[in-house]
């Protein structure tokens, strides 16, 4: 598959398609783990902005922070470093409370907008079972992939407190640039194994996409 051209937009069709291969590759990696993939955002945001800058030729990163998660029925959870974590922190293992995800600056019609991209929202009902939230009703989603203003939801009262949110009225995930630095000494620190790790998914979301069209074509021929 030749590397797409600078003028790409990722169509829905070709986004599941990349959120199937980076799904596939991680329960492939992780399914002898307890919880799965289920808490490796790091991963997940690190080869999918690996992947996106390949096939696109612009920046893609993977940052970390805080997240306000809504697990429904009015449940909402803040996935936050807490003051001690931060103080202590000398790599990402050290932080307990974080989120991890990709972000880009797209350009489109002569206007700039941040885009959000996280291929772990699969996991939501998994995490509400182990934060011990009902989460009965929580959206049943592979992954988000959207405009950051579109999800400027207000944070909600019990979270206005918090040393994090402090001075934030909406926007329900924010980077941290102690966590994104911790996030880019791991990915560098683990240089080889997320080359290795890149290269396997490209070769799958290549092989996925000749098996489609392959289909595709004998269809048209029966």
């Amino acid at each position: 598959m030749n590397n797409i051209n600078d003028n790409v937009v990722f169509d829905q069709w070709m986004k599941d398609q990349i959120d199937a291969a980076i799904s596939a590759l991680m329960h492939r990696t992780y399914q002898h783990k307890t919880h799965g993939a289920a808490l490796k955002c790091a991963e997940y945001a690190i080869l999918g902005a690996r992947l996106l800058s390949t096939l696109s030729k612009r920046p893609y990163f993977a940052v970390a922070g805080s997240q306000i998660v809504d697990f429904g029925d009015g449940h909402f959870e803040l996935i936050s470093p807490s003051r001690r974590e931060r103080r202590n922190a000398k790599k990402l293992a050290d932080i307990q409370s974080y989120h991890c995800w990709i972000e880009c600056q797209q350009h489109e019609d002569g206007s700039t907008h941040l885009e959000y991209i996280d291929f772990t929202s699969r996991y939501e009902r998994q995490i509400a079972q182990l934060l011990k939230v009902p989460g009965s009703h929580i959206a049943e989603e592979n992954y988000l992939w959207e405009r950051a203003d579109a999800l400027n939801y207000p944070i909600p009262d019990r979270f206005l407190q918090h040393p994090s949110v402090i001075g934030r009225t909406r926007g329900w995930r924010w980077k941290d640039s102690l966590c994104t630095r911790l996030l880019t000494g791991y990915e560098q620190a683990n240089e080889a194994y997320f080359r290795q790790q890149s290269a396997e998914l490209l070769q799958l979301l290549t092989r996925q996409i000749e098996t489609f069209m392959q289909s595709q074509q004998s269809l048209s021929l029966s």
